[in-house]
């Protein structure tokens, strides 16, 4: 294989892989810290002794949020992939994504 065969190859095949890869990357990334976020929010539900409301922000996407407000906090909604979400208690809501760690 010549240098200049190498180089092509570098140049149309491995660097367009890692542009795919980094995108993936960075996807993952964004949905890990949408987990973290979660979790968190969980977390300060539970450390809470009137659980009746909870206010928060949404992000709505682009990093633009909007102030929300849940009348009843006892349930929560996890997306689990796909677009598929699961009705969790909320105190049930924090074992899986303990289970994910970052």
């Amino acid at each position: 294989m010549s240098t200049e065969n190498v180089e092509r190859f570098v140049n149309e095949q491995l660097k367009e892989d890692l542009r795919v890869y980094e995108k993936r990357l960075k996807e993952l990334n964004a949905e890990m810290l949408e987990y973290v976020q979660l979790k968190h929010m969980i977390e300060t539900i539970l450390t809470k002794e009137h659980r009746a409301e909870f206010k928060t922000q949404v992000n709505i996407g682009g990093n633009m949020f909007i102030k929300a407000r849940a009348e009843n906090v006892e349930h929560i909604l996890v997306d689990v992939g796909l677009k598929v979400y699961v009705e969790f208690k909320i105190e049930e809501a924090i074992f899986p994504l303990a289970l994910v760690s970052f």
